[in-house]
């Protein structure tokens, strides 16, 4: 061979000598020292250790926070409550002027005794010195339950039900066009008070299972230039008649549940026999015990103090606007969102 093959041969031969001459110094079963085990161990159980206190702590805050984040989700929940029956306050509410409330049957004629003389409806019992109609749609009564002389409990008259407006009636007899606001037959929602558009007549009128070709639908998505949604198949109708589900008595109050809690509490009371939708002991939320106030913000305040549904203790009657004030609490009784608002008419 001569001298030019050799140094090509050489140059060939260079990398592989030179990486077997590094993998001879390297021992394929070397593993750890005793020594570097122990100080991976360590290091292993201080990482673990980091983790798990930065998760009991966590843990332990949310456990914490748990009680107060539920009790202030519930107390918007029942904020909700309290504003729905405050908007219905008033509504469907005649006032108790000299228009009577008769009592009309399916094809318009009014109900009459045996001199033929128009029955006027008469109300559900009602608690001793609560009247209907009341003076004013928007009346309250805002009582001392408790004999502590703050005022603990309100009553109020609300129609919690649906509501329509008669559009028109072709030929001036039935079916008429009516627009529908969750009007409905349901055996506990079928009782209506018909207001005339004229406003000198008040009607009280039972729907019957096939007055309405459909029932119980909303109002909520009319089309353009819509103005009625269902007919509806009932003598005696004119275009601007009202139909209004007959009010309930409302009434809010606190029920203890022991020395620092109580439920805020409400009933209703259907002053349509016919439909006797009555509910008692409704919870709306858990409230620090003896912090549900009502305050009037109302001029010609009336204020009695005499033998009633609630014994001697005083009560106060109002109307157009009030104040409610309540502290919500968590399960252990502490506050979680204090509440103060006024509802106005």
């Amino acid at each position: 061979m001569n001298r030019k093959g050799c140094i090509l041969r050489f140059k060939f031969h260079l990398p592989l000598i030179f990486i077997s001459h590094l993998t001879s110094h390297i021992s394929p079963k070397r593993g750890f020292t005793v020594v570097e085990f122990l100080v991976s161990i360590l290091i292993s159980l201080l990482i673990l250790g980091a983790i798990s206190v930065a998760f009991i702590g966590a843990n332990r805050g949310f456990q914490q926070n748990k009680p107060i984040s539920q009790a202030i989700q519930e107390a918007q929940n029942s904020v909700v409550t309290l504003d729905f029956l405050f908007s219905r306050w008033g509504v469907g509410v005649p006032s108790s002027n000299n228009i009577p409330i008769y009592i009309m049957i399916y094809n318009g004629t009014l109900r009459t005794d045996r001199n033929g003389n128009p029955i006027n409806w008469q109300p559900a019992n009602l608690p001793n010195g609560i009247t209907f109609p009341p003076l004013n749609p928007f009346w309250y009564l805002a009582a001392d339950a408790n004999g502590d002389g703050k005022n603990d409990t309100i009553y109020f008259f609300a129609s919690l039900g649906g509501t329509g407006y008669v559009i028109d009636c072709p030929n001036n007899a039935p079916p008429c066009n009516i627009l529908s606001c969750r009007l409905t037959s349901n055996s506990t929602n079928r009782c209506y008070f018909i207001f005339s558009a004229d406003g000198t007549s008040i009607k009280y009128y039972v729907l019957g299972s096939t007055d309405l070709a459909k029932d119980n639908i909303d109002c909520l998505n009319l089309q353009n230039n819509q103005t009625s949604n269902t007919t509806i198949n009932v003598g005696g109708l004119n275009p601007g008649d009202r139909f209004q589900r007959v009010p309930h008595l409302i009434r809010i109050y606190e029920t203890p549940i022991d020395n620092k809690t109580s439920w805020l509490t409400f009933d209703r009371i259907d002053l349509a026999s016919h439909c006797n939708d009555n509910e008692n002991a409704t919870y709306i939320g858990r409230i620090r015990r003896g912090s549900f106030l009502i305050t009037p913000i109302t001029k010609n305040l009336i204020t009695q103090i005499s033998q009633n549904f609630l014994g001697n203790f005083p009560i106060l009657i109002g109307q157009n606007a009030v104040e409610v004030q309540a502290d919500f609490v968590d399960e252990n009784g502490n506050v979680a969102y204090r509440f103060r608002k006024v509802y106005a008419k």
